[in-house]
């Protein structure tokens, strides 16, 4: 009995000591465009899930891309894909 009079006791000091909830101020203009495309993938193919980015000593930019979906298990796709500085 003692032990749950604590809990409850706990329970009520952590409600206090709670942050307030505020609704988000979504009437604010969104600071954020969207992205200019920088590479034209080849063969039509569409992005899938990106693994990573880096960028070679050459400055070219190398893509690991789970070949246009979330795994590469039944594709024939290249899980890497390179862009030059012209995309």
């Amino acid at each position: 009995m003692v032990v749950n009079r604590l809990v409850w006791i706990a329970i009520a000091a952590a409600a206090l000591r709670a942050q307030p909830s505020y609704a988000p101020p979504n009437d604010l203009p969104n600071p954020y465009s969207k992205g200019q495309t920088f590479a034209t993938l080849p063969d039509a193919r569409k992005w899938g899930s990106t693994a990573g980015v880096d960028v070679g000593p050459d400055g070219h930019i190398w893509a690991y891309d789970r070949c246009a979906a979330n795994a590469c298990t039944t594709s024939d796709l290249d899980p890497v894909i390179e862009f030059d500085a012209s995309g």
